[in-house]
């Protein structure tokens, strides 16, 4: 999904796609229904309050929410959990730019189409588990045909990240790829083919 630009210290708004644990569109919640941590670069999960006026329905699983130009003071990545009782955990990265920016032309080649893949690592106390790597391999690498006929090879093997101080790891993926998730850490290995909305990597059947 196409990433989100934000401008710094500019009030803005963005659009999510919410399912219910049963996987059908999340239709009808109220602001109360939802619970929404707002992360910044280089920081951690804070609590962002949810109203009447900054939340709205869409109608069909969609959401808006509005932000504040205080939200979107620091540059780089913005992140945006939202969960709640009936619903799927989903997460929103925009990226915050210059205010002075102008949005950037799309280059000539093509890029592909990837997803946020994202979870969280607590030990068996229930804390937070801050360095915990995290390791992708391609099992597909597959050939994307530009629209001029211009052939793209993924050739990198391997992904990795870690964990921060709240146990939060994201990942962008080549959307439908197969890949191989290695925790070790945790013992924890699998294989899934990456979604087309961002997702929890703990919830992906």
């Amino acid at each position: 999904m196409t990433t989100p630009l934000l401008l710094q210290n500019t009030p803005s708004s963005v659009v999510t796609y919410l399912e219910l644990q049963t996987g059908l569109p999340a239709t009808g919640l109220l602001f109360s229904d939802v619970t929404v941590g707002l992360k910044k670069e280089g920081g951690v999960f804070v609590a962002f309050p949810l109203t009447a006026l900054n939340f709205t329905d869409l109608g069909s699983g969609f959401y808006e929410v509005d932000l504040t130009a205080s939200n979107v003071d620091t540059l780089g990545s913005l992140y945006l959990s939202f969960t709640g009782a009936t619903i799927k955990t989903s997460l929103v990265v925009a990226a915050v730019a210059l205010s002075a920016a102008v949005p950037p032309v799309p280059p000539a080649p093509y890029v592909p189409q990837t997803t946020t893949i994202f979870g969280y690592v607590y030990d068996q106390k229930g804390s937070p588990s801050a360095g915990v790597s995290v390791l992708v391999r391609m099992i597909t690498k597959p050939a994307i045909v530009h629209p001029l006929d211009q052939g793209i090879l993924i050739t990198e093997k391997f992904i990795t990240t870690s964990t921060d101080a709240s146990g939060f790891f994201s990942l962008d993926l080549l959307t439908g790829t197969q890949v191989e998730v290695l925790i070790a850490d945790a013992n924890y290995r699998r294989v899934i083919t990456v979604p087309v909305t961002s997702s929890n990597l703990f919830d992906i059947p």
